[in-house]
């Protein structure tokens, strides 16, 4: 992906509404780009930015937490496609908290990680 297609995952990871990150997705989708490259190309990528800015302090956690959720979301989008284009899993893996703990983040985060890797 170009640069400039890169940023309209990074201003939809950062949007606080969910229908920016589905609409584009779905664009990319609908102009036959392949999951892979959606995933890695445009929401990782994205991601990866997020990641930098955090590093550098110029964004903070719960603007993290926001690109996360929307990642989520792009990626939910994407799975009836990797399973369209047959790419393979990599496999299961269970993860949880213990009962009654608010204290979830870290645990969705892994979470999110992992299935995007297992997409891979």
């Amino acid at each position: 992906m170009k640069k400039e297609e890169v940023q309209s995952f990074y201003r939809a990871l950062r949007d606080t509404h969910l229908a920016s990150m589905e609409s584009l997705v779905k664009e990319y989708i609908e102009k036959r780009a392949s999951a892979i490259i959606i995933l890695n190309e445009g929401l990782i990528a994205a991601m990866g930015l997020i990641g930098q800015e955090f590093k550098a302090s110029k964004i903070w956690v719960p603007e993290v937490l926001l690109a996360a959720r929307n990642m989520t979301r792009g990626v939910e989008i994407l799975k009836p496609e990797f399973q369209r284009e047959r790419v393979p899993s990599k496999g299961k893996f269970i993860i949880g908290t213990v009962k009654g703990d608010i204290h979830d983040i870290g645990k969705n985060l892994v979470n999110m990680m992992m299935t995007v890797l297992a997409m891979r």
